[in-house]
Protein backbone atom coordinates (compact mmCIF):
# COMPACT_ATOMS: atom_id res chain seq x y z
CA UNK A 1 0.00 0.00 0.00
CA UNK A 2 2.65 2.28 1.19
CA UNK A 3 4.42 1.86 -2.32
CA UNK A 4 1.69 2.96 -4.74
CA UNK A 5 0.44 5.97 -2.11
CA UNK A 6 4.21 6.85 -2.72
CA UNK A 7 3.68 6.48 -7.06
CA UNK A 8 0.74 8.49 -6.81
CA UNK A 9 2.73 11.39 -4.87
CA UNK A 10 5.18 11.13 -7.51
CA UNK A 11 3.08 11.01 -10.66
CA UNK A 12 1.19 14.10 -9.22
CA UNK A 13 4.52 16.16 -8.98
CA UNK A 14 6.18 14.78 -12.58
CA UNK A 15 2.62 16.17 -13.63
CA UNK A 16 3.35 19.52 -11.97
CA UNK A 17 7.03 19.91 -12.03
CA UNK A 18 8.31 17.32 -14.03
CA UNK A 19 10.99 16.59 -11.90
CA UNK A 20 11.74 13.85 -10.05
CA UNK A 21 14.83 11.76 -9.53
CA UNK A 22 15.77 8.50 -11.63
CA UNK A 23 14.78 5.82 -9.12
CA UNK A 24 11.25 7.54 -8.45
CA UNK A 25 10.92 7.72 -12.71
CA UNK A 26 12.07 3.62 -12.39
CA UNK A 27 8.85 3.67 -9.81
CA UNK A 28 6.70 5.00 -12.47
CA UNK A 29 7.78 3.09 -15.16
CA UNK A 30 7.37 -0.30 -13.03
CA UNK A 31 3.57 0.81 -11.60
CA UNK A 32 2.65 1.67 -15.48
CA UNK A 33 3.78 -1.90 -15.93
CA UNK A 34 1.72 -3.64 -13.45
CA UNK A 35 -1.44 -1.70 -14.69
CA UNK A 36 -1.50 -3.14 -17.77
CA UNK A 37 -0.20 -1.39 -21.13
CA UNK A 38 -2.42 -3.70 -23.12
CA UNK A 39 -5.17 -1.99 -22.32
CA UNK A 40 -4.21 1.20 -24.52
CA UNK A 41 -4.98 -1.19 -27.80
CA UNK A 42 -8.78 -1.21 -28.71
CA UNK A 43 -10.52 -4.42 -27.84
CA UNK A 44 -12.77 -4.48 -30.37
CA UNK A 45 -9.98 -4.02 -33.24
CA UNK A 46 -7.73 -6.61 -31.47
CA UNK A 47 -9.99 -8.87 -31.88
CA UNK A 48 -11.13 -8.00 -35.23
CA UNK A 49 -7.06 -8.17 -36.24
CA UNK A 50 -6.35 -11.48 -34.62
CA UNK A 51 -9.49 -13.17 -36.65
CA UNK A 52 -7.98 -11.77 -39.63
CA UNK A 53 -4.62 -13.77 -38.13
CA UNK A 54 -3.08 -10.34 -38.08
CA UNK A 55 -0.79 -8.33 -35.60
CA UNK A 56 -1.87 -5.24 -34.15
CA UNK A 57 0.02 -2.87 -31.71
CA UNK A 58 -0.13 0.63 -30.09
CA UNK A 59 3.44 2.44 -31.00
CA UNK A 60 4.78 5.92 -30.26
CA UNK A 61 4.07 8.60 -27.74
CA UNK A 62 1.40 6.87 -25.91
CA UNK A 63 3.28 3.78 -24.63
CA UNK A 64 6.21 6.50 -23.54
CA UNK A 65 3.43 8.24 -21.81
CA UNK A 66 1.72 5.43 -20.15
CA UNK A 67 5.45 4.43 -18.82
CA UNK A 68 5.79 7.65 -17.52
CA UNK A 69 2.35 7.96 -16.11
CA UNK A 70 0.83 10.40 -18.35
CA UNK A 71 -2.64 9.47 -19.52
CA UNK A 72 -2.48 8.50 -22.83
CA UNK A 73 -3.25 10.58 -26.07
CA UNK A 74 -3.89 9.75 -30.03
CA UNK A 75 -3.22 6.16 -29.58
CA UNK A 76 -1.69 5.11 -32.68
CA UNK A 77 -1.76 1.90 -34.40
CA UNK A 78 0.43 -0.52 -36.55
CA UNK A 79 -0.17 -3.96 -38.26
CA UNK A 80 1.65 -5.75 -40.75
CA UNK A 81 -1.17 -5.73 -42.99
CA UNK A 82 -1.16 -3.60 -45.70
CA UNK A 83 -3.59 -0.58 -46.57
CA UNK A 84 -5.92 -2.66 -48.69
CA UNK A 85 -5.89 -5.52 -46.43
CA UNK A 86 -6.69 -2.98 -43.28
CA UNK A 87 -9.78 -1.65 -45.63
CA UNK A 88 -11.04 -4.81 -45.90
CA UNK A 89 -10.48 -6.37 -42.62
CA UNK A 90 -12.68 -3.03 -41.06
CA UNK A 91 -15.06 -3.39 -43.93
CA UNK A 92 -15.84 -6.90 -43.36
CA UNK A 93 -16.60 -6.06 -39.39
CA UNK A 94 -18.53 -3.02 -40.85
CA UNK A 95 -16.73 -0.27 -39.47
CA UNK A 96 -15.94 2.81 -41.37
CA UNK A 97 -12.09 2.96 -43.54
CA UNK A 98 -11.24 6.46 -44.43
CA UNK A 99 -8.07 6.17 -46.52
CA UNK A 100 -7.01 10.03 -45.83
CA UNK A 101 -3.70 8.90 -45.41
CA UNK A 102 -3.14 5.64 -47.79
CA UNK A 103 -0.81 6.89 -49.32
CA UNK A 104 2.03 6.88 -46.27
CA UNK A 105 0.19 3.61 -45.23
CA UNK A 106 -2.57 4.98 -42.58
CA UNK A 107 -6.31 4.32 -42.82
CA UNK A 108 -8.82 5.71 -40.33
CA UNK A 109 -11.80 3.96 -38.71
CA UNK A 110 -13.72 5.69 -36.19
CA UNK A 111 -14.36 3.73 -32.74
CA UNK A 112 -17.52 5.16 -30.42
CA UNK A 113 -17.32 7.89 -32.89
CA UNK A 114 -13.74 8.48 -31.98
CA UNK A 115 -10.96 8.87 -35.21
CA UNK A 116 -8.67 6.00 -34.96
CA UNK A 117 -5.37 5.51 -37.50
CA UNK A 118 -3.99 2.42 -38.22
CA UNK A 119 -0.59 2.42 -40.26
CA UNK A 120 1.01 -0.50 -42.05
CA UNK A 121 4.24 -1.42 -40.74
CA UNK A 122 6.59 0.72 -43.21
CA UNK A 123 10.59 2.07 -43.90
CA UNK A 124 11.42 5.35 -45.35
CA UNK A 125 13.13 5.62 -48.47
CA UNK A 126 14.79 8.43 -50.21
CA UNK A 127 14.21 10.85 -47.21
CA UNK A 128 15.28 14.88 -48.42
CA UNK A 129 14.77 16.23 -44.97
CA UNK A 130 11.04 16.13 -44.64
CA UNK A 131 9.42 14.05 -48.04
CA UNK A 132 10.18 10.63 -48.09
CA UNK A 133 9.27 7.73 -50.45
CA UNK A 134 6.97 4.67 -48.03
CA UNK A 135 7.89 1.12 -48.02
CA UNK A 136 5.38 -1.12 -46.29
CA UNK A 137 7.01 -3.80 -44.56
CA UNK A 138 6.12 -7.07 -42.85
CA UNK A 139 8.37 -6.15 -39.61
CA UNK A 140 7.73 -4.06 -36.13
CA UNK A 141 11.20 -3.99 -35.62
CA UNK A 142 11.99 -2.43 -38.91
CA UNK A 143 8.98 0.01 -38.53
CA UNK A 144 10.20 1.31 -34.92
CA UNK A 145 13.84 1.80 -36.57
CA UNK A 146 12.93 4.29 -38.87
CA UNK A 147 11.21 6.36 -35.67
CA UNK A 148 13.26 9.60 -34.01
CA UNK A 149 13.92 8.76 -30.61
CA UNK A 150 14.50 5.92 -28.37
CA UNK A 151 11.54 6.49 -26.16
CA UNK A 152 9.41 6.87 -29.38
CA UNK A 153 10.36 3.48 -30.85
CA UNK A 154 8.49 0.95 -28.95
CA UNK A 155 5.10 -0.52 -28.84
CA UNK A 156 2.97 -2.47 -27.25
CA UNK A 157 0.22 -5.53 -27.77
CA UNK A 158 -2.97 -6.52 -26.31
CA UNK A 159 -1.12 -8.57 -23.69
CA UNK A 160 0.93 -5.90 -21.78
CA UNK A 161 4.23 -7.41 -23.74
CA UNK A 162 6.25 -4.09 -24.71
CA UNK A 163 8.21 -4.52 -27.98
CA UNK A 164 11.48 -2.16 -27.01
CA UNK A 165 14.51 -2.96 -29.67
CA UNK A 166 16.30 0.29 -28.94
CA UNK A 167 16.43 0.54 -25.56
CA UNK A 168 13.71 3.25 -24.72
CA UNK A 169 12.59 2.14 -21.59
CA UNK A 170 16.08 2.14 -20.15
CA UNK A 171 16.22 6.13 -21.44
CA UNK A 172 13.33 6.89 -20.02
CA UNK A 173 14.44 5.66 -16.50
CA UNK A 174 18.09 7.78 -16.78
CA UNK A 175 15.96 10.52 -18.46
CA UNK A 176 17.73 10.61 -21.85
CA UNK A 177 15.97 12.07 -25.17
CA UNK A 178 18.51 9.57 -27.77
CA UNK A 179 18.07 9.24 -31.47
CA UNK A 180 17.78 5.83 -33.10
CA UNK A 181 20.54 4.69 -34.46
CA UNK A 182 22.90 7.56 -36.22
CA UNK A 183 21.74 10.91 -34.92
CA UNK A 184 23.02 12.53 -37.70
CA UNK A 185 20.95 10.51 -40.60
CA UNK A 186 18.10 10.60 -37.72
CA UNK A 187 17.73 14.22 -38.00
CA UNK A 188 18.76 14.70 -41.56
CA UNK A 189 15.35 12.52 -42.53
CA UNK A 190 13.36 15.08 -40.95
CA UNK A 191 15.03 18.40 -39.95
CA UNK A 192 12.45 19.00 -37.46
CA UNK A 193 13.45 16.46 -34.72
CA UNK A 194 15.90 19.06 -34.35
CA UNK A 195 12.98 21.06 -32.34
CA UNK A 196 11.73 17.73 -31.34
CA UNK A 197 14.21 17.02 -29.62
CA UNK A 198 14.32 20.23 -27.73
CA UNK A 199 10.38 19.59 -26.96
CA UNK A 200 10.71 16.79 -25.52
CA UNK A 201 13.63 17.70 -23.63
CA UNK A 202 12.37 20.75 -21.77
CA UNK A 203 8.30 18.59 -21.23
CA UNK A 204 10.25 15.78 -19.47
CA UNK A 205 12.99 17.87 -17.94
CA UNK A 206 15.39 15.23 -19.60
CA UNK A 207 19.32 15.73 -20.87
CA UNK A 208 19.64 15.45 -24.63
CA UNK A 209 22.56 12.33 -25.28
CA UNK A 210 25.84 13.54 -26.28
CA UNK A 211 26.36 12.12 -29.84
CA UNK A 212 22.42 13.59 -30.46
CA UNK A 213 23.41 16.69 -29.12
CA UNK A 214 26.02 16.83 -30.92
CA UNK A 215 24.51 16.36 -34.42
CA UNK A 216 21.75 18.37 -33.34
CA UNK A 217 24.18 21.28 -33.07
CA UNK A 218 25.80 20.36 -36.49
CA UNK A 219 22.31 20.21 -38.17
CA UNK A 220 21.08 23.32 -36.71
CA UNK A 221 21.86 26.07 -39.44
CA UNK A 222 20.72 23.36 -42.31
CA UNK A 223 17.67 23.43 -39.88
CA UNK A 224 17.49 26.95 -40.55
CA UNK A 225 17.73 27.35 -43.84
CA UNK A 226 15.07 24.69 -44.36
CA UNK A 227 12.09 27.02 -42.56
CA UNK A 228 9.62 27.50 -44.91
CA UNK A 229 9.05 30.30 -42.62
CA UNK A 230 12.15 32.25 -44.52
CA UNK A 231 12.31 30.21 -47.68
CA UNK A 232 9.92 29.11 -49.61
CA UNK A 233 10.91 26.39 -51.13
CA UNK A 234 12.35 24.88 -47.65
CA UNK A 235 11.55 21.83 -46.39
CA UNK A 236 9.98 22.49 -43.18
CA UNK A 237 6.60 24.04 -43.20
CA UNK A 238 5.55 26.80 -41.44
CA UNK A 239 2.72 24.88 -39.85
CA UNK A 240 4.92 21.94 -38.66
CA UNK A 241 6.86 24.19 -36.68
CA UNK A 242 4.05 26.20 -35.12
CA UNK A 243 2.70 22.96 -34.34
CA UNK A 244 5.88 22.21 -32.73
CA UNK A 245 5.87 25.17 -30.82
CA UNK A 246 2.03 24.98 -29.99
CA UNK A 247 2.67 21.10 -28.37
CA UNK A 248 5.65 22.54 -26.41
CA UNK A 249 3.41 25.45 -24.95
CA UNK A 250 1.10 23.27 -23.57
CA UNK A 251 3.50 20.68 -22.54
CA UNK A 252 4.85 22.99 -19.93
CA UNK A 253 8.27 24.39 -19.59
CA UNK A 254 8.41 26.66 -22.35
CA UNK A 255 10.48 29.51 -20.99
CA UNK A 256 13.27 26.18 -21.31
CA UNK A 257 11.93 25.41 -24.68
CA UNK A 258 12.66 28.83 -26.46
CA UNK A 259 15.93 29.05 -24.50
CA UNK A 260 16.99 25.85 -26.14
CA UNK A 261 15.77 27.30 -29.68
CA UNK A 262 17.50 30.62 -29.27
CA UNK A 263 20.97 28.81 -28.31
CA UNK A 264 20.72 27.26 -31.44
CA UNK A 265 20.06 30.26 -33.08
CA UNK A 266 16.60 29.16 -34.80
CA UNK A 267 14.46 31.40 -32.63
CA UNK A 268 15.10 34.61 -34.42
CA UNK A 269 14.84 33.23 -37.65
CA UNK A 270 10.94 32.39 -36.59
CA UNK A 271 10.72 35.68 -34.51
CA UNK A 272 12.68 38.21 -35.93
CA UNK A 273 10.62 41.15 -34.67
CA UNK A 274 10.98 39.89 -31.00
CA UNK A 275 14.49 41.27 -29.22
CA UNK A 276 14.16 41.03 -25.27
CA UNK A 277 14.05 37.36 -24.98
CA UNK A 278 15.32 36.74 -21.47
CA UNK A 279 12.31 38.65 -20.00
CA UNK A 280 9.76 36.26 -22.79
CA UNK A 281 11.66 32.75 -20.96
CA UNK A 282 10.61 34.12 -17.88
CA UNK A 283 7.32 35.15 -18.64
CA UNK A 284 5.48 32.33 -20.60
CA UNK A 285 5.76 29.65 -17.79
CA UNK A 286 3.42 31.83 -16.05
CA UNK A 287 1.10 32.33 -18.80
CA UNK A 288 -2.00 29.54 -19.53
CA UNK A 289 -1.00 27.34 -22.00
CA UNK A 290 -3.38 29.16 -24.59
CA UNK A 291 -2.34 32.14 -23.51
CA UNK A 292 1.64 31.54 -24.17
CA UNK A 293 1.84 33.23 -27.56
CA UNK A 294 0.79 36.89 -25.95
CA UNK A 295 3.75 36.52 -23.83
CA UNK A 296 5.75 36.64 -27.71
CA UNK A 297 3.23 39.19 -28.44
CA UNK A 298 2.92 41.45 -25.93
CA UNK A 299 5.93 44.24 -26.81
CA UNK A 300 5.18 44.27 -30.69
CA UNK A 301 3.84 47.14 -32.01
CA UNK A 302 0.39 46.52 -33.24
CA UNK A 303 0.58 47.16 -36.52
CA UNK A 304 3.50 44.63 -36.66
CA UNK A 305 1.73 41.59 -35.14
CA UNK A 306 -0.60 40.89 -38.30
CA UNK A 307 1.76 39.70 -40.57
CA UNK A 308 3.63 37.85 -37.45
CA UNK A 309 0.56 36.14 -36.79
CA UNK A 310 -0.34 35.65 -40.70
CA UNK A 311 3.67 34.40 -41.40
CA UNK A 312 2.73 32.11 -38.51
CA UNK A 313 -0.30 30.56 -39.80
CA UNK A 314 -1.91 31.87 -36.17
CA UNK A 315 -5.72 31.36 -36.02
CA UNK A 316 -7.66 34.85 -36.18
CA UNK A 317 -8.71 35.17 -32.83
CA UNK A 318 -5.40 35.12 -31.83
CA UNK A 319 -4.69 38.04 -33.89
CA UNK A 320 -7.36 40.18 -32.98
CA UNK A 321 -6.91 39.82 -29.03
CA UNK A 322 -2.73 40.22 -29.26
CA UNK A 323 -3.71 43.32 -31.61
CA UNK A 324 -6.33 44.61 -28.47
CA UNK A 325 -3.68 43.33 -25.90
CA UNK A 326 -1.02 45.62 -27.40
CA UNK A 327 -2.48 48.58 -28.01
CA UNK A 328 -3.91 48.57 -24.22
CA UNK A 329 -0.52 47.94 -22.71
CA UNK A 330 0.25 51.07 -22.48
CA UNK A 331 -2.69 52.55 -21.22
CA UNK A 332 -2.71 49.84 -18.56
CA UNK A 333 1.43 50.00 -17.25
CA UNK A 334 0.35 53.94 -17.09
CA UNK A 335 -2.78 53.48 -14.87
CA UNK A 336 -0.96 50.98 -12.70
CA UNK A 337 1.81 53.56 -11.86
CA UNK A 338 -0.69 56.23 -10.84
CA UNK A 339 -1.65 56.44 -7.65
CA UNK A 340 -5.33 57.31 -7.89
CA UNK A 341 -7.48 55.76 -10.26
CA UNK A 342 -10.85 57.14 -10.77
CA UNK A 343 -13.59 55.41 -11.42
CA UNK A 344 -14.07 56.23 -14.83
CA UNK A 345 -10.34 55.55 -16.01
CA UNK A 346 -11.65 51.87 -15.00
CA UNK A 347 -14.87 52.02 -16.43
CA UNK A 348 -12.58 53.50 -19.48
CA UNK A 349 -10.26 50.85 -20.09
CA UNK A 350 -12.77 47.85 -18.43
CA UNK A 351 -14.81 49.07 -21.94
CA UNK A 352 -11.50 48.59 -24.05
CA UNK A 353 -10.66 45.10 -23.38
CA UNK A 354 -14.35 44.33 -24.34
CA UNK A 355 -16.84 41.20 -23.36
CA UNK A 356 -14.00 39.18 -23.51
CA UNK A 357 -11.98 40.67 -20.62
CA UNK A 358 -11.90 37.10 -18.92
CA UNK A 359 -10.07 36.30 -21.60
CA UNK A 360 -7.71 39.41 -20.93
CA UNK A 361 -6.81 38.76 -17.28
CA UNK A 362 -4.91 35.41 -17.44
CA UNK A 363 -2.55 37.32 -19.94
CA UNK A 364 -1.97 41.06 -18.34
CA UNK A 365 -1.52 39.11 -14.67
CA UNK A 366 0.68 36.59 -15.86
CA UNK A 367 2.48 38.92 -17.67
CA UNK A 368 2.75 41.87 -15.38
CA UNK A 369 1.79 40.24 -12.03
CA UNK A 370 -1.01 40.26 -9.81
CA UNK A 371 -1.72 43.43 -7.86
CA UNK A 372 -4.35 45.48 -6.40
CA UNK A 373 -4.29 47.48 -9.65
CA UNK A 374 -5.19 44.41 -11.41
CA UNK A 375 -7.92 43.26 -9.20
CA UNK A 376 -10.09 46.99 -9.54
CA UNK A 377 -9.65 45.92 -13.52
CA UNK A 378 -10.55 42.66 -14.11
CA UNK A 379 -13.25 42.63 -11.30
CA UNK A 380 -15.52 40.07 -12.36
CA UNK A 381 -18.06 41.51 -10.59
CA UNK A 382 -17.74 45.07 -12.27
CA UNK A 383 -20.70 45.61 -15.07
CA UNK A 384 -19.47 45.32 -18.79
CA UNK A 385 -20.20 47.54 -21.59
CA UNK A 386 -23.12 46.06 -23.92
CA UNK A 387 -24.65 48.26 -26.62
CA UNK A 388 -28.40 48.28 -26.06
CA UNK A 389 -30.06 48.89 -29.66
CA UNK A 390 -29.61 46.78 -32.16
CA UNK A 391 -31.16 46.61 -36.27
CA UNK A 392 -34.71 45.77 -35.08
CA UNK A 393 -34.86 48.63 -32.58
CA UNK A 394 -34.34 51.23 -35.60
CA UNK A 395 -36.38 49.61 -38.08
CA UNK A 396 -40.07 50.30 -36.91
CA UNK A 397 -39.50 53.75 -35.59
CA UNK A 398 -38.82 54.64 -39.60
CA UNK A 399 -41.05 52.39 -41.35
CA UNK A 400 -40.68 54.71 -44.65
CA UNK A 401 -37.14 54.04 -44.57
CA UNK A 402 -35.43 50.96 -46.60
CA UNK A 403 -32.84 49.24 -44.49
CA UNK A 404 -29.37 50.05 -45.53
CA UNK A 405 -25.95 51.62 -44.41
CA UNK A 406 -27.83 54.07 -42.50
CA UNK A 407 -28.88 51.55 -39.77
CA UNK A 408 -24.80 50.65 -39.22
CA UNK A 409 -24.21 54.57 -39.12
CA UNK A 410 -26.74 55.25 -36.39
CA UNK A 411 -26.01 51.93 -34.05
CA UNK A 412 -22.39 53.21 -34.22
CA UNK A 413 -23.55 56.71 -33.11
CA UNK A 414 -26.06 55.33 -30.83
CA UNK A 415 -22.86 52.94 -29.03
CA UNK A 416 -20.50 55.85 -28.65
CA UNK A 417 -23.03 58.04 -26.87
CA UNK A 418 -24.00 55.01 -24.85
CA UNK A 419 -20.48 54.16 -24.03
CA UNK A 420 -19.39 57.65 -23.10
CA UNK A 421 -22.76 57.97 -21.05
CA UNK A 422 -21.81 54.93 -19.13
CA UNK A 423 -17.47 55.74 -18.65
CA UNK A 424 -18.93 59.18 -17.03
CA UNK A 425 -21.51 58.13 -15.04
CA UNK A 426 -21.23 54.23 -14.39
CA UNK A 427 -24.63 53.52 -15.56
CA UNK A 428 -26.13 52.66 -18.87
CA UNK A 429 -29.06 55.33 -20.21
CA UNK A 430 -32.38 54.13 -20.36
CA UNK A 431 -33.87 52.08 -23.44
CA UNK A 432 -35.94 55.43 -24.10
CA UNK A 433 -33.15 57.64 -23.45
CA UNK A 434 -31.56 55.48 -26.36
CA UNK A 435 -34.51 55.56 -28.75
CA UNK A 436 -34.75 59.21 -28.53
CA UNK A 437 -31.46 59.78 -28.97
CA UNK A 438 -31.94 57.96 -32.26
CA UNK A 439 -34.78 60.09 -33.61
CA UNK A 440 -33.47 63.43 -32.64
CA UNK A 441 -29.81 62.30 -34.90
CA UNK A 442 -31.82 61.16 -37.60
CA UNK A 443 -33.71 64.14 -37.44
CA UNK A 444 -31.13 66.50 -37.97
CA UNK A 445 -29.59 64.45 -40.82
Amino acid sequence: MKLFSKIIKISEQFDRSQKFSDSDRCLIIAASKMSNLGQLVPKKLDSIFREAGAQLFVVGGSVRDSLLGFPAKDVDLCTNLKPEEIIQVLESNNLKALPLGIEHGTITTLLNGEPVEITSFRIDTNPTGRHSEVQFVDSLEQDLARRDFTINSMAVDSQGNVVDPFNGQEDLAKGIIKAVGNPENRLREDFLRIIRALRFSSRYNFNIEEKTRQAIEQLAPVLRSEMRINNPSGAISTERITDEINKAFKSGNSGEFLKNLANLGVLTDIFPEIENWQTIFEMVDRLDPQNKWFGLFINIPSDQIEEFVRRLKLPLDILQNAMKASDLKDEYIRLSQQSNISDQEIRNIRNKFGNNISEFKQIFEGIFGKSDFSKKIFDENQTIFQPMLQGRDLMPLFPERKPGRWVGDMLKQAEEYQRQYFEQTGEYPSYDEMIEFAKGKTKNE
